[in-house]
Protein backbone atom coordinates (compact mmCIF):
# COMPACT_ATOMS: atom_id res chain seq x y z
CA UNK A 1 0.00 0.00 0.00
CA UNK A 2 1.40 3.37 -0.90
CA UNK A 3 0.16 6.52 0.75
CA UNK A 4 1.60 9.40 2.67
CA UNK A 5 0.39 10.46 6.11
CA UNK A 6 -2.79 12.50 6.15
CA UNK A 7 -1.67 14.38 9.25
CA UNK A 8 1.54 14.77 11.20
CA UNK A 9 1.70 14.83 14.99
CA UNK A 10 4.80 15.73 16.98
CA UNK A 11 6.20 13.39 19.60
CA UNK A 12 9.22 13.18 21.89
CA UNK A 13 11.84 10.54 21.21
CA UNK A 14 13.53 11.26 24.55
CA UNK A 15 10.37 10.02 26.31
CA UNK A 16 11.68 6.51 25.56
CA UNK A 17 15.12 7.21 26.97
CA UNK A 18 16.26 6.94 30.57
CA UNK A 19 14.11 5.23 33.20
CA UNK A 20 10.40 4.62 32.69
CA UNK A 21 7.68 2.67 34.48
CA UNK A 22 4.53 1.21 32.95
CA UNK A 23 1.11 1.99 34.44
CA UNK A 24 -1.55 -0.61 33.67
CA UNK A 25 -4.20 0.43 36.19
CA UNK A 26 -3.95 4.11 37.08
CA UNK A 27 -6.09 3.72 40.19
CA UNK A 28 -3.71 1.09 41.57
CA UNK A 29 -0.74 3.42 41.04
CA UNK A 30 -0.61 5.82 43.97
CA UNK A 31 -4.37 6.15 43.65
CA UNK A 32 -3.98 7.78 40.26
CA UNK A 33 -2.83 11.00 41.95
CA UNK A 34 -0.55 12.86 39.48
CA UNK A 35 1.26 14.65 42.31
CA UNK A 36 2.03 11.40 44.14
CA UNK A 37 3.13 9.72 40.91
CA UNK A 38 5.41 12.62 40.04
CA UNK A 39 6.90 12.70 43.54
CA UNK A 40 7.68 8.98 43.48
CA UNK A 41 9.10 9.25 39.98
CA UNK A 42 11.44 12.08 41.00
CA UNK A 43 12.62 10.11 44.02
CA UNK A 44 13.45 7.10 41.83
CA UNK A 45 14.97 9.01 38.93
CA UNK A 46 12.12 7.98 36.62
CA UNK A 47 11.73 10.30 33.64
CA UNK A 48 8.70 8.80 31.88
CA UNK A 49 5.50 6.91 32.53
CA UNK A 50 3.83 4.63 29.99
CA UNK A 51 0.09 4.67 30.71
CA UNK A 52 -2.41 2.26 29.19
CA UNK A 53 -4.67 4.25 26.90
CA UNK A 54 -6.50 1.57 24.93
CA UNK A 55 -7.38 -2.10 24.94
CA UNK A 56 -7.89 -3.27 21.39
CA UNK A 57 -10.37 -0.93 19.72
CA UNK A 58 -11.57 0.52 23.04
CA UNK A 59 -10.16 3.73 24.50
CA UNK A 60 -9.76 3.78 28.28
CA UNK A 61 -11.14 6.56 30.41
CA UNK A 62 -7.99 6.68 32.55
CA UNK A 63 -5.93 8.28 29.77
CA UNK A 64 -7.02 11.89 29.29
CA UNK A 65 -5.54 15.12 27.95
CA UNK A 66 -5.89 16.60 31.44
CA UNK A 67 -3.86 13.79 33.01
CA UNK A 68 -1.17 14.08 30.38
CA UNK A 69 -1.00 17.85 30.78
CA UNK A 70 -0.75 17.62 34.58
CA UNK A 71 1.98 14.97 34.59
CA UNK A 72 3.98 16.85 32.00
CA UNK A 73 3.66 20.05 34.01
CA UNK A 74 5.08 18.10 36.96
CA UNK A 75 8.15 17.17 34.92
CA UNK A 76 7.28 13.72 33.56
CA UNK A 77 7.22 12.47 29.99
CA UNK A 78 3.99 10.64 29.21
CA UNK A 79 3.60 7.91 26.60
CA UNK A 80 0.47 5.93 25.83
CA UNK A 81 0.39 2.19 25.33
CA UNK A 82 -2.21 0.09 23.62
CA UNK A 83 -2.80 -3.65 23.80
CA UNK A 84 -3.79 -4.89 20.35
CA UNK A 85 -5.51 -8.10 19.20
CA UNK A 86 -5.58 -7.94 15.40
CA UNK A 87 -9.30 -8.64 15.00
CA UNK A 88 -10.19 -5.06 14.04
CA UNK A 89 -6.89 -3.45 13.03
CA UNK A 90 -8.41 -0.31 11.51
CA UNK A 91 -10.38 0.42 14.68
CA UNK A 92 -7.33 -0.34 16.81
CA UNK A 93 -5.30 2.13 14.78
CA UNK A 94 -7.98 4.78 15.22
CA UNK A 95 -7.94 4.58 19.02
CA UNK A 96 -4.12 4.50 19.03
CA UNK A 97 -4.13 7.71 17.00
CA UNK A 98 -6.66 9.20 19.43
CA UNK A 99 -4.21 8.65 22.31
CA UNK A 100 -1.58 10.50 20.32
CA UNK A 101 -3.98 13.41 19.82
CA UNK A 102 -4.62 13.39 23.57
CA UNK A 103 -1.00 14.43 24.08
CA UNK A 104 1.01 11.20 24.29
CA UNK A 105 4.66 11.89 23.53
CA UNK A 106 5.09 8.40 22.10
CA UNK A 107 2.87 5.39 21.49
CA UNK A 108 3.80 1.84 22.48
CA UNK A 109 2.13 -1.07 20.70
CA UNK A 110 1.76 -4.07 23.00
CA UNK A 111 1.20 -6.92 20.53
CA UNK A 112 1.48 -10.49 21.75
CA UNK A 113 0.01 -13.92 21.02
CA UNK A 114 -3.21 -12.65 19.43
CA UNK A 115 -1.18 -11.22 16.53
CA UNK A 116 0.70 -14.42 15.74
CA UNK A 117 -0.04 -15.36 12.15
CA UNK A 118 -1.87 -12.08 11.49
CA UNK A 119 0.47 -10.45 8.98
CA UNK A 120 -2.32 -8.72 7.08
CA UNK A 121 -3.79 -7.30 10.31
CA UNK A 122 -0.38 -6.00 11.42
CA UNK A 123 0.16 -4.34 8.05
CA UNK A 124 -3.32 -2.79 8.06
CA UNK A 125 -2.88 -1.52 11.60
CA UNK A 126 0.52 0.04 10.89
CA UNK A 127 -0.60 1.60 7.61
CA UNK A 128 -3.67 3.23 9.12
CA UNK A 129 -1.85 4.35 12.26
CA UNK A 130 1.03 5.90 10.33
CA UNK A 131 -1.41 7.55 7.93
CA UNK A 132 -3.07 9.22 10.93
CA UNK A 133 -0.01 10.28 12.96
CA UNK A 134 2.77 10.58 10.39
CA UNK A 135 5.89 8.54 9.80
CA UNK A 136 8.23 10.43 12.14
CA UNK A 137 6.13 10.15 15.29
CA UNK A 138 7.91 7.85 17.78
CA UNK A 139 6.35 4.39 17.88
CA UNK A 140 7.58 1.39 19.83
CA UNK A 141 6.73 -2.30 19.72
CA UNK A 142 6.59 -4.15 23.03
CA UNK A 143 6.40 -7.88 22.43
CA UNK A 144 8.09 -11.23 22.96
CA UNK A 145 11.87 -11.07 23.35
CA UNK A 146 12.64 -14.51 21.88
CA UNK A 147 12.02 -14.19 18.14
CA UNK A 148 12.77 -17.85 17.39
CA UNK A 149 10.08 -19.06 19.81
CA UNK A 150 7.39 -17.07 17.97
CA UNK A 151 7.83 -18.10 14.32
CA UNK A 152 4.54 -16.59 13.11
CA UNK A 153 4.68 -13.27 14.92
CA UNK A 154 4.95 -10.40 12.37
CA UNK A 155 8.06 -8.70 13.74
CA UNK A 156 9.02 -7.86 10.15
CA UNK A 157 5.82 -5.82 9.76
CA UNK A 158 5.74 -4.07 13.13
CA UNK A 159 9.49 -3.32 12.95
CA UNK A 160 9.82 -3.11 9.17
CA UNK A 161 9.68 -0.07 6.85
CA UNK A 162 7.06 2.39 8.08
CA UNK A 163 6.75 0.53 11.38
CA UNK A 164 7.93 1.23 14.90
CA UNK A 165 11.33 2.85 15.31
CA UNK A 166 11.87 1.33 18.76
CA UNK A 167 11.90 -2.29 19.93
CA UNK A 168 10.88 -2.81 23.58
CA UNK A 169 11.18 -6.57 24.17
CA UNK A 170 9.51 -7.82 27.34
CA UNK A 171 12.57 -9.43 28.89
CA UNK A 172 10.87 -10.93 31.95
CA UNK A 173 13.55 -13.37 33.01
CA UNK A 174 11.56 -14.99 35.78
CA UNK A 175 8.56 -15.67 33.54
CA UNK A 176 10.86 -16.96 30.79
CA UNK A 177 12.68 -19.16 33.30
CA UNK A 178 16.20 -18.15 32.38
CA UNK A 179 19.04 -16.07 33.75
CA UNK A 180 19.13 -12.34 33.12
CA UNK A 181 22.39 -12.70 31.19
CA UNK A 182 20.92 -15.41 28.93
CA UNK A 183 17.80 -13.33 28.23
CA UNK A 184 19.93 -10.34 27.22
CA UNK A 185 22.16 -12.45 24.96
CA UNK A 186 19.27 -14.14 23.15
CA UNK A 187 17.17 -10.99 22.81
CA UNK A 188 19.91 -8.79 21.42
CA UNK A 189 21.17 -11.43 18.96
CA UNK A 190 17.77 -12.18 17.42
CA UNK A 191 16.27 -8.69 17.58
CA UNK A 192 19.24 -6.86 16.06
CA UNK A 193 18.38 -8.05 12.55
CA UNK A 194 15.40 -5.66 12.47
CA UNK A 195 17.68 -2.66 12.90
CA UNK A 196 15.61 -0.88 15.54
CA UNK A 197 16.78 0.67 18.80
CA UNK A 198 16.34 -1.95 21.53
CA UNK A 199 15.12 -0.71 24.91
CA UNK A 200 14.69 -3.54 27.45
CA UNK A 201 11.54 -3.96 29.55
CA UNK A 202 12.26 -5.50 32.95
CA UNK A 203 9.99 -6.95 35.60
CA UNK A 204 9.18 -5.91 39.13
CA UNK A 205 6.35 -8.45 39.35
CA UNK A 206 6.99 -12.12 40.12
CA UNK A 207 9.15 -11.51 43.21
CA UNK A 208 12.49 -10.59 41.64
CA UNK A 209 15.30 -9.96 44.10
CA UNK A 210 16.84 -6.49 44.44
CA UNK A 211 20.12 -7.85 43.09
CA UNK A 212 18.31 -9.14 39.97
CA UNK A 213 16.80 -5.73 39.33
CA UNK A 214 20.22 -4.10 39.67
CA UNK A 215 21.80 -6.71 37.37
CA UNK A 216 19.15 -6.05 34.73
CA UNK A 217 19.91 -2.34 34.94
CA UNK A 218 23.66 -2.95 34.76
CA UNK A 219 23.32 -5.04 31.60
CA UNK A 220 21.00 -2.49 29.99
CA UNK A 221 23.82 0.04 30.29
CA UNK A 222 26.48 -2.47 29.24
CA UNK A 223 24.53 -3.35 26.07
CA UNK A 224 24.32 0.33 25.16
CA UNK A 225 20.55 0.68 25.37
CA UNK A 226 19.45 4.33 25.70
CA UNK A 227 16.59 3.53 28.06
CA UNK A 228 14.93 1.00 30.32
CA UNK A 229 11.37 0.47 31.54
CA UNK A 230 9.71 -1.65 34.19
CA UNK A 231 6.41 -3.54 34.40
CA UNK A 232 4.72 -2.05 36.31
CA UNK A 233 4.06 0.80 38.78
CA UNK A 234 1.67 -1.03 41.12
CA UNK A 235 3.96 -4.09 41.28
CA UNK A 236 6.99 -1.88 41.95
CA UNK A 237 5.28 -0.34 44.95
CA UNK A 238 3.84 -3.62 46.23
CA UNK A 239 7.19 -5.44 45.98
CA UNK A 240 9.23 -2.56 47.41
CA UNK A 241 11.37 -2.32 44.29
CA UNK A 242 11.75 1.43 44.09
CA UNK A 243 15.09 1.34 45.91
CA UNK A 244 16.88 -1.20 43.64
CA UNK A 245 15.25 0.40 40.62
CA UNK A 246 16.97 3.67 41.49
CA UNK A 247 20.17 2.44 43.20
CA UNK A 248 23.56 3.53 41.92
CA UNK A 249 24.84 1.32 39.13
CA UNK A 250 28.12 -0.56 39.21
CA UNK A 251 30.31 -1.99 36.48
CA UNK A 252 28.85 -5.39 35.57
CA UNK A 253 30.91 -8.33 36.78
CA UNK A 254 31.60 -11.41 34.67
CA UNK A 255 30.56 -9.64 31.50
CA UNK A 256 32.65 -9.17 28.37
CA UNK A 257 30.27 -7.00 26.39
CA UNK A 258 27.26 -7.51 24.13
CA UNK A 259 27.14 -10.79 22.27
CA UNK A 260 28.41 -10.20 18.71
CA UNK A 261 26.61 -13.21 17.25
CA UNK A 262 23.89 -13.04 14.61
CA UNK A 263 21.03 -15.51 14.02
CA UNK A 264 22.38 -18.66 12.42
CA UNK A 265 19.76 -19.69 9.84
CA UNK A 266 20.18 -22.74 7.65
CA UNK A 267 18.23 -25.42 5.81
CA UNK A 268 15.13 -26.27 7.87
CA UNK A 269 14.93 -22.96 9.76
CA UNK A 270 11.55 -21.26 9.72
CA UNK A 271 9.89 -18.19 11.14
CA UNK A 272 9.81 -14.45 10.78
CA UNK A 273 13.57 -14.12 10.83
CA UNK A 274 13.68 -16.38 7.75
CA UNK A 275 10.99 -14.26 6.09
CA UNK A 276 13.03 -11.12 6.88
CA UNK A 277 16.08 -12.80 5.36
CA UNK A 278 14.08 -13.66 2.22
CA UNK A 279 12.68 -10.14 1.87
CA UNK A 280 16.26 -8.82 1.71
CA UNK A 281 17.53 -11.66 -0.44
CA UNK A 282 14.72 -11.02 -2.93
CA UNK A 283 16.01 -7.48 -3.44
CA UNK A 284 19.18 -8.98 -4.95
CA UNK A 285 17.59 -12.10 -6.42
CA UNK A 286 13.97 -11.29 -7.40
CA UNK A 287 13.00 -14.93 -7.96
CA UNK A 288 13.41 -15.63 -4.25
CA UNK A 289 10.01 -16.65 -2.83
CA UNK A 290 8.74 -15.33 0.49
CA UNK A 291 7.75 -18.39 2.47
CA UNK A 292 9.20 -18.05 5.95
CA UNK A 293 10.82 -21.47 5.41
CA UNK A 294 14.53 -21.95 4.69
CA UNK A 295 14.29 -24.58 1.94
CA UNK A 296 16.34 -25.49 -1.12
CA UNK A 297 15.68 -22.28 -3.08
CA UNK A 298 16.63 -20.04 -0.17
CA UNK A 299 19.83 -21.99 0.34
CA UNK A 300 20.77 -21.79 -3.35
CA UNK A 301 19.99 -18.07 -3.54
CA UNK A 302 21.88 -17.39 -0.34
CA UNK A 303 24.93 -19.23 -1.66
CA UNK A 304 24.75 -17.16 -4.86
CA UNK A 305 24.46 -13.95 -2.85
CA UNK A 306 27.40 -14.92 -0.65
CA UNK A 307 29.52 -15.73 -3.71
CA UNK A 308 28.76 -12.29 -5.22
CA UNK A 309 29.94 -10.61 -2.02
CA UNK A 310 33.02 -12.72 -1.43
CA UNK A 311 31.54 -14.38 1.63
CA UNK A 312 32.45 -18.06 2.08
CA UNK A 313 29.39 -19.77 0.58
CA UNK A 314 28.19 -21.99 3.35
CA UNK A 315 24.51 -21.57 2.57
CA UNK A 316 23.77 -20.38 6.08
CA UNK A 317 23.78 -16.96 7.68
CA UNK A 318 26.68 -15.46 9.57
CA UNK A 319 27.64 -11.93 10.61
CA UNK A 320 29.10 -10.99 7.21
CA UNK A 321 26.05 -12.34 5.38
CA UNK A 322 23.60 -10.45 7.59
CA UNK A 323 25.50 -7.19 7.24
CA UNK A 324 25.54 -7.48 3.46
CA UNK A 325 21.84 -8.38 3.28
CA UNK A 326 20.70 -5.69 5.71
CA UNK A 327 22.47 -3.05 3.63
CA UNK A 328 19.67 -3.66 1.09
CA UNK A 329 16.09 -2.45 1.36
CA UNK A 330 13.66 -5.33 1.88
CA UNK A 331 11.20 -5.87 -0.94
CA UNK A 332 7.69 -4.55 -0.39
CA UNK A 333 5.12 -7.16 0.56
CA UNK A 334 1.35 -6.73 0.59
CA UNK A 335 -0.36 -9.31 2.75
CA UNK A 336 -3.81 -10.51 1.77
CA UNK A 337 -6.92 -10.25 3.94
CA UNK A 338 -8.34 -11.84 5.96
CA UNK A 339 -5.25 -13.76 7.05
CA UNK A 340 -1.87 -14.83 5.81
CA UNK A 341 -2.69 -15.25 2.15
CA UNK A 342 -0.07 -15.11 -0.58
CA UNK A 343 2.02 -11.93 -0.63
CA UNK A 344 1.72 -9.96 -3.84
CA UNK A 345 5.21 -11.03 -4.95
CA UNK A 346 3.90 -14.53 -5.54
CA UNK A 347 5.26 -16.23 -2.46
CA UNK A 348 3.29 -18.16 0.10
CA UNK A 349 3.87 -18.03 3.84
CA UNK A 350 4.33 -21.69 4.68
CA UNK A 351 5.62 -21.46 8.24
CA UNK A 352 3.45 -22.80 11.04
CA UNK A 353 0.96 -20.34 12.48
CA UNK A 354 1.38 -21.87 15.93
CA UNK A 355 4.00 -20.98 18.48
CA UNK A 356 6.20 -22.85 20.90
CA UNK A 357 6.37 -19.84 23.16
CA UNK A 358 5.91 -19.33 26.83
CA UNK A 359 3.93 -16.26 27.92
CA UNK A 360 6.16 -13.33 28.78
CA UNK A 361 3.71 -12.12 31.41
CA UNK A 362 0.15 -12.81 32.47
CA UNK A 363 -2.41 -11.32 30.09
CA UNK A 364 -4.38 -8.52 31.65
CA UNK A 365 -6.82 -6.00 30.34
CA UNK A 366 -8.62 -3.10 31.93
Amino acid sequence: REAGPRASVSGTVSALEGRAVWIWDLRASDGGDPYAIAAQARAAGVRSVFIKAADGARSLAQFTPALVERLRALGLNVCAWQYVYGRHPAAEAAVGAAAVRDGAQCLIIDAESQYEGRYWAAQEYMYRLRSAIGYSYPLALASFPYVALHPAFPYSVFLGPGGAQFDLPQMYWRSIGSSIDAVFANTFVYNRIYGRTIIPVGQTYGAPTPSEVVRFRDLTVAYGAPGISWWDWAWTSASHMWSPLSALLTTPTHFDGPDALWPDLALGSRGDEVLWLQEHLARALPAQRLTGVFAAQTRADLEAFQARHGIPAGGRTNAATWRALLALEPVAVRWSAPGDGPPDRGGRLEMDAGSTSRPSRPMRSV
